[in-house]
């Protein structure tokens, strides 16, 4: 039964939208493979045609349109309804397809429940931002989401309500039927309710009553909070017979939309071509890089070198734990004084062990162009007021990690803002399936995660498996800098990284005899350390011979491989393997995925024909990759706690002496294979030579690059993959 009076104007204006619904509930009857047919679905359809009729500002002509409405839908059991509503407006057919969100005002956030409440809550705070930049002629737009009660129920969703509520973002409006969960009704009250006393405005209608779901959505554009509407029943109504009168449509009960969405583009277009800021508003929402934002990088960092750092990270040896985390954090830095569009964020239960409110860099404020950001006096506390960004200060979540990377989701579809999100590494279980989601979309983010301190973290969650994980998530880039020149060099990659999130892990370490104000100890054979602009661009292939044996490729015994700050600990053992005639070369694996990139043959000469030795303050798994048959990893393989980080690399072998003798013990045992008559000189038999923590699993594959690598009598080589010419070649080239 329909409650709209059609003896009344009021009810003859919802005739039009009565029709969409209908056609709209028609055009899903051809979908398969989904339960277009569920009740919770067929009351969606009056809302959402008087939405799309009446209230979204959308040009299907130009789904790509910047200050277009966004309308998405959280779940794929909603799919056929808003490819309805797609085709019957003229959308392109590509963005009908069933997808995860393309850079369109109009798509999907499909993920695990919660995860689109999340994402508008995203789109919706960039929209304030950038009308906050450029002033509501150019950034006038709505967010409106479609969601069933399971999204509102879900942990991440209510803390992304929070922030809504915290940030008001008024122009944020959630749209859910109850008629999906017709046995929990209780359930989703108590959710509205928590929804509610988070600042929400909550309005509750049926779901066939025109006149009612007309004033509730045009109640949510007066607004000054974020809405809830729930539309109440599983009866829309379109089975209501109506009379033409002759005077409807001329091409359909669908053009009305299409024809407003095309005058309101049209008159943006206008205003747009005479704005001052047309130029920066097109490079922001098209996400170009900003000119000259390199050179303004790397000489920040130069100027910077000898700043002395405000980061704080308490540990036992504060000085050595630190640098990495100090850098990596003056990085983010940085990038928020030289990119207007960098939303820099934290969470965690006690953010200021990782980001200071006055970490800001001086050095960055000033860009080539001469220009000086100015540093507003006002905090994030208040963003109705301030909604913008304050430069070097990010917006603080507390214990909000899932919510902060699923609000990242919503920045990167919105476009017109890159997230970069700073947490812990132990939160990794608690967002990974934002990152996760985050991956599968292609959504382009940043993250930063720091190591957890043993002798806080040894009792509560240790982190064991959580890199292997990520290195495992497709898309995904990780990045774990070694030095200063490392995390550098990750940040530039970490920003030309188009495929997926990018993760900076930020790791701590304890003291060796090489710890140094941001650099490693100089190289072992007395020759000064690479210069800074080679050593980041050998980097930037994802791993590099960072000091190679004594006498060359062709010389090397054994290879050491690290990452992050254990590369420090295989330099000091290569000294000590020096001190006994042991010839063997330091490998900087810092990212994973670009180093398989690279070709065969450059992979080949970084890693040599030698044995090699890996060192992780975390699990094996995954670096038989690079070890190959004959490989021994040296790291942590289960989750024994320790009072320190000194402590727990000592219990796991991960010391330079350590890393010595197990060099040793491989370099013995080849020795002693090679003598027993009928086994293969290379090694090639299958014989355990290590057990316990400290052994990684072996391949079952094995791969012999010897035969490809590259050859280089060179004593001192950074191996970039360019060129097999030494430096004093003399072939006229």
């Amino acid at each position: 039964m329909i409650s709209a009076d059609f003896s009344s104007g009021a009810g003859r204006d919802f005739r039009s939208a009565i029709r969409f619904a209908r056609a709209a509930r028609a055009q899903s009857s051809g979908e398969t493979g989904i339960s277009f047919g569920h009740s919770g679905v067929n009351a969606l359809y009056l809302v959402v045609a008087i939405l799309w009729e009446r209230f979204l500002r959308f040009d299907p002509s130009a789904p790509a349109w910047a200050d277009s409405d966004r309308f998405f839908v959280s779940s794929m059991r909603l799919s056929p309804l808003l490819h309805a509503f797609l085709r019957l407006t003229g959308a392109p057919e590509h963005n009908v397809a069933a997808h995860h969100g393309n850079g369109y005002a109009i798509g999907m956030t499909a993920g695990l429940a919660g995860q689109g409440v999340a994402a508008a809550v995203g789109m919706s705070l960039t929209e304030k931002m950038l009308a906050a930049r450029f002033g509501q002629s150019l950034v006038d737009h709505r967010t409106w989401l479609l969601a069933t009660p399971a999204d509102l129920d879900a942990g991440v969703a209510l803390e992304a309500s929070a922030i809504a509520g915290r940030f008001r973002l008024d122009r944020l409006t959630v749209i859910v039927g109850d008629a999906f969960t017709r046995s929990s009704t209780h359930d989703l009250n108590l959710a509205i309710d928590r929804i509610e006393a988070s600042g929400w405005a909550v309005r509750r209608v049926a779901a066939n009553d025109a006149n009612a779901l007309g004033a509730a959505l045009a109640s949510c554009q007066r607004s000054r909070r974020p809405s809830l509407l729930v539309c109440d029943g599983d009866d829309d109504g379109t089975q209501v017979s109506i009379v033409d009168d002759g005077e409807y449509e001329l091409v359909g009960p669908w053009s009305v939309t299409a024809r407003r969405g095309r005058v309101a583009r049209h008159t943006w277009l206008r205003r747009l071509a005479r704005h001052r800021l047309r130029a920066e508003f097109e490079r922001t929402t098209e996400s170009r890089a900003m000119p000259r934002l390199i050179d303004d990088w790397r000489r920040a960092w130069a100027t910077v070198e000898h700043t002395p750092s405000v980061e704080a990270y308490h540990v036992e040896d504060e000085r050595a734990a630190r640098s990495i985390v100090r850098d990596g954090l003056r990085g983010r830095d940085i990038l928020t004084m030289l990119l207007p569009e960098f939303v820099s964020m934290s969470a965690g239960g006690d953010s200021s062990r990782h980001v200071g409110k006055d970490s800001r860099s001086p050095a960055a404020s000033t860009t080539s162009s001469g220009r000086r950001r100015s540093k507003a006096a006002h905090t994030n506390s208040d963003i109705s007021t301030t909604p913008l960004v304050v430069p070097g200060e990010p917006l603080f979540f507390g214990a909000r990690e899932p919510a902060m990377v699923g609000l990242m989701n919503g920045l990167s579809q919105h476009g017109g803002a890159l997230a970069c999100g700073v947490a812990t590494l132990s939160m990794v279980d608690r967002i990974r399936p934002a990152l996760r989601f985050a991956a599968l979309a292609g959504r382009r983010m940043l993250c930063l995660l720091v190591e957890d301190d043993p002798q806080t973290a040894a009792d509560l969650w240790p982190t064991v498996e959580e890199l292997a994980s990520l290195r495992a998530m497709p898309n995904l880039a990780l990045f774990r800098p070694g030095d200063r020149q490392e995390v550098i060099a990750a940040w530039e990659m970490a920003l030309e990284w188009r495929d997926g999130p990018a993760v900076i892990v930020l790791g701590l370490s304890p003291a060796t005899k090489g710890d140094s104000e941001g650099s490693m100890t100089d190289d072992p054979h007395g020759d000064a350390p690479p210069p800074a602009s080679l050593m980041t661009f050998a980097a930037a292939h994802g791993g590099y011979v960072r000091a190679e044996a004594p006498g060359g490729p062709m010389a090397r015994q054994a290879t050491i491989i690290a990452s992050g700050p254990e590369l420090a600990i295989a330099r000091e053992a290569q000294v000590l393997l020096m001190r006994d005639d042991v010839r063997v070369a330091v490998v900087s694996l810092p990212c994973w995925e670009l180093f398989a990139r690279q070709d065969s043959a450059y992979r080949a000469a970084v890693l040599g024909s030698a044995p090699r030795v890996a060192i992780e303050a975390a699990s094996g798994f995954g670096w038989e990759r690079w070890l190959g048959f004959e490989g021994v990893f040296i790291g942590r393989n289960d989750f024994v706690s320790s009072p320190g980080q000194k402590t727990l690399y000592g219990n796991f072998g991960i010391t330079p002496e350590g890393v010595r003798d197990r060099v040793r013990q491989l370099l013995g045992s080849r020795v002693s294979e090679s003598r027993i008559p009928g086994l293969q000189s290379d090694g090639a038999a299958m014989t355990e030579r290590t057990s316990g923590a400290h052994r990684a699993g072996t391949s079952n594959h094995r791969t012999d690059p010897r035969h490809t690598v590259k050859r280089d009598a060179s004593p001192r080589r950074i191996v970039t993959g360019q060129s097999e010419k030494d430096g004093d070649s003399s072939d006229g080239n």
